[in-house]
């Protein structure tokens, strides 16, 4: 129940986000190529994928790029409503801001769509584990390294496990081969580690296997993507915001 109300949270809103031209796929026989190319245009066709006897298209709807309307089927199952989304995304973001641009809280050292580190405790009416739109108290920690957006590391004395997230790398290959210390070297200037992992991808070619698992390389180091980094003799101590002039 906690996953599937997370996932209605998180994902439910951003449905209404997506692209409304999505491709149409069609499995056609083989000797009916040639009348769906007369159909839709050769242009519009992205992707061939041969299943023996048959072939499945995917391909663009020519009406709809043609007269911007499109064929009834074309918005079938697509339910979009760009306002919503952005509507949730921009309130969101105004109710983090009065964590990130508060000088009466604690010091704020790291902060996600929904969550915020300090150094010290918040007043009582933001916290609540059962009350929407409230703070949940997930930990107190005393030591943290906070590498990159959704890269950082946690300790705690009571815990004989540190807390680690490493975006795109697996747990097991964290939990092999990322410890506290290693996240915290990564402070220093220029200095990064090469982690390699093994990957699922899914093959729809028909003449390959429908799994395939790849060697994937994956490189970890500091960021500026988002914040400018702040160093000291070497070591990155913080971060500030971007400053764009016209």
């Amino acid at each position: 129940m906690i996953l599937i109300a997370k996932l209605l949270l998180n994902s439910l809103y951003g449905r209404f986000g997506m692209k409304d031209d999505l491709p149409i796929s069609k499995i056609i026989k083989k000797f009916d190529y040639s009348n769906c190319v007369k159909k839709h245009g050769e242009v519009n066709i992205n992707n061939i994928i041969d299943l023996g006897n048959h072939q499945l298209l995917q391909f663009n709807d020519r009406n709809k790029l043609e007269d911007g309307q499109g064929s009834k089927d074309s918005f079938k199952g697509v339910n979009v409503n760009i306002a919503i989304a952005s509507a949730v995304t921009a309130y969101a973001r105004i109710h983090m801001t009065q964590f990130k641009n508060n000088p009466s809280l604690p010091n704020l050292y790291y902060t996600d769509t929904d969550s915020c580190y300090f150094d010290g405790p918040l007043n009582d009416s933001f916290i609540s584990s059962t009350i929407l739109g409230k703070l949940k108290l997930e930990g107190v920690w005393v030591d943290a390294v906070f590498l990159s957006p959704k890269v950082y590391a946690l300790r705690n004395l009571e815990i004989s496990k540190d807390v680690i997230k490493v975006k795109g790398v697996k747990r097991e290959t964290i939990d092999q081969n990322i410890t506290f210390e290693l996240l915290e070297s990564l402070l220093l200037e220029n200095h990064s580690i090469t982690l390699n992992q093994n990957k699922w991808f899914r093959a729809w070619d028909a003449n390959k296997e429908a799994i395939q698992i790849k060697d994937q390389i994956y490189t970890l180091l500091q960021t500026s993507c988002k914040r400018g980094l702040i160093f000291d003799n070497g070591k990155a101590i913080g971060t500030k915001p971007f400053i764009i002039k016209q």
